[in-house]
């Protein structure tokens, strides 16, 4: 009779404490979860670029998924946006490859390809990249990926930021405004509105980087490609050849410790959004 009561005894305290164990697992996992905030923040670019317009794309299906308010946030460009994800200023960012320590944060998807454009003025004589030396050049603000990716350029080509003339950290939207700027170099997609703009005008040309496969084995975040005759538009043709260049990815990212619905909120924008984009 003894022994029944003990073992009775053990099964109900065993019970107890299974009881407890899975009562206190489940408490911490409640209190320790990952949720998504109230308001989500995507760092993107400046107010008529890229950037900034996929993020408006998929502001509103971004809210609808994960029931916050999603704020789509103007910046100059990359770096800027790398740095607020990584302080905690911002929940998701798009950053142009090559341009950020990558590896630091978690590449949420690939957007679009982006493509190094060498823009002169019609009649300026300028035919290759090394002839831009000594010249006014826009290479893009200071803390975007557009610069950094221009600088690399130009270093390939053995040219220093100090070998240009005059101020140089301005948008390539300036070659419209500023006859005095003799070219610019932008890295973009191919949607992008100011570039399409500026180019539809004809009065600029599109240098060929002759050396982009020398610049695929250096820097292996840039891809050797070529831009089709007639991109930007066909009469006349714009560009006039198929000129040879290098292109980037730009990379929709978030922390590494970005809550989980987020992330496949974010991505189930991007099969919704897709056609628009």
């Amino acid at each position: 009779a003894v022994a029944q009561v003990t073992s009775r005894r053990i099964r109900k305290w065993v019970t107890i404490g299974m009881s407890l164990l899975l009562i206190t697992s489940l408490a911490t996992w409640f209190f320790q979860r990952q949720t998504v905030p109230h308001q989500i923040r995507i760092a993107t670019g400046s107010e008529h670029g890229l950037y900034n317009k996929v993020g408006s794309t998929i502001q509103v299906a971004l809210e609808t998924r994960i029931g916050s308010s999603v704020i789509v946030e103007e910046t100059d460009g990359s770096k800027e946006n790398f740095q607020r994800l990584v302080g905690g200023q911002t929940d998701l960012a798009i950053v142009q490859g090559g341009s950020v320590p990558i590896e630091q944060v978690s590449v949420v998807t690939p957007l679009f390809r982006e493509y190094v454009f060498v823009i002169v003025r019609k009649g300026s004589n300028i035919q290759s990249v090394w002839e831009l030396a000594g010249k006014r050049v826009c290479v893009g603000r200071r803390g975007s990926g557009n610069r950094d990716a221009s600088l690399k350029l130009l270093e390939h080509f053995g040219i220093d930021e100090s070998d240009l003339s005059g101020k140089n950290d301005l948008p390539f939207e300036a070659l419209e405004r500023d006859d005095s700027m003799e070219a610019a170099i932008v890295t973009a997609g191919i949607e992008h509105p100011s570039l399409r703009e500026l180019l539809a005008t004809n009065r600029f040309d599109i240098v060929p980087i002759r050396s982009a496969m020398a610049l695929e084995l250096v820097h292996p975040f840039f891809r050797n490609v070529d831009i089709p005759r007639g991109l930007f538009a066909e009469h006349p043709p714009v560009p006039s050849e198929s000129i040879p260049t290098i292109a980037t990815t730009a990379d929709r990212v978030c922390r590494n410790e970005a809550p989980a619905d987020l992330v496949q909120a974010a991505l189930g924008t991007m099969r919704e959004e897709s056609r628009r984009l």
